[in-house]
């Protein structure tokens, strides 16, 4: 597994000398084995690491069991750790959002606020505070095969970034069966949630049924993916590029497109375009809401409802 984190953190520039990192720790084999390898590489790079655990209040004493956990793994090798506790069925439930979406916001935020938080205190005089997730390229694998059921393009065929803004992922290379070897030649204790044993969320039966039977089938199934993420990758980078052109050349200073000739965009520029259109305005992309835009777009007048109070109003300019 060595071999394998040293490779994304270099081809990837994940950090560098004398950078502080906050590890995002559940407790489960690959944050515990995240967290122990940083904190061995420590020393030679001159890192300062921090750990940060999400109580997400879903598990009863299970929950507070894997706190509790974390804080005495902590302690004993001197790790500063951060503990945030949040109802996330409650908070889910109040903000329209499923659990799943709602613990995956709430877990970025809290990370990025500790980030925050560390700086404001001056805790660190590091100029780059990084955040390290455990996402394996297990994990990588089955987010490409949800997103297929759930259909997708280009992008998200590119799976999980390796790196993303300040947030770096070194075991990105890694299975689940390396991160387990390394846990057992390295004696890393960790805990188990129960509820990936259960098979009511639908990335846990991508895990239990449809991702062995794959590699039963195709014995580079693994690989393969893949050779398929850096080939999308690829693709999409070249597509932003254009993109990037495009906007230049119909847009003006001062933010607005002329849409004059917008039939002639290719497809897969103008969807981009306007996928660039609802981030700006801070509204959810689907399917839909771009058909909607691109075919207002095409009818050269109109009023368009994008989301709650935020309308897109065509004459041939569009105000992003």
């Amino acid at each position: 597994m060595d071999h394998k984190v040293l490779k994304a953190i270099k081809e990837n520039n994940m950090f560098k000398q004398g950078d502080s990192i906050v590890v995002a720790c559940s407790g489960g084999a690959d944050s515990m084995s995240l967290l122990f390898f940083l904190w061995k590489l420590s020393e030679e790079y001159s890192l300062k690491i921090y750990a940060c655990h999400i109580n997400h209040l879903l598990r009863g004493e299970e929950s507070y069991r894997d706190e509790n956990f974390v804080r005495n793994f902590c302690e004993k090798i001197n790790i500063p750790l951060y503990v945030y506790t949040e109802d996330v069925e409650k908070f889910a439930k109040i903000n329209g959002k499923s659990v799943e979406l709602y613990a995956r916001e709430l877990r970025y935020r809290v990370f990025n606020e500790y980030v925050q938080d560390i700086k404001q205190k001056k805790l660190d005089i590091s100029s780059s505070i990084k955040i390290a997730t455990a996402h394996t390229l297990t994990d990588n694998i089955e987010t490409v095969l949800f997103r297929i059921a759930r259909g997708t393009g280009i992008k998200g065929l590119c799976g999980i970034p390796p790196v993303r803004n300040n947030i770096f992922r070194p075991l990105i290379l890694c299975t689940r069966e390396d991160i387990e070897n390394y846990c057992n030649q390295n004696d890393i204790e960790y805990v188990t949630d129960s509820t990936n044993m259960s098979d009511d969320y639908s990335r846990n039966k991508i895990r239990h049924n449809i991702v062995p039977n794959f590699k039963n089938i195709f014995a580079n199934f693994e690989s393969n993916v893949i050779h398929m993420i850096d080939c999308a990758k690829i693709d999409e980078e070249y597509i932003n590029i254009q993109t990037e052109k495009y906007l230049e050349s119909i847009s003006s200073k001062d933010g607005r497109i002329f849409v004059k000739d917008w039939a002639e965009i290719p497809q897969s520029i103008s969807r981009r375009i306007i996928v660039k259109i609802l981030d700006n305005a801070k509204v959810e992309v689907s399917l839909k809401k771009i058909n909607d835009i691109n075919n207002l777009i095409l009818k050269d007048s109109g009023t368009l409802e994008i989301s709650k109070n935020k309308f897109l109003i065509n004459i041939n300019i569009i105000k992003i």
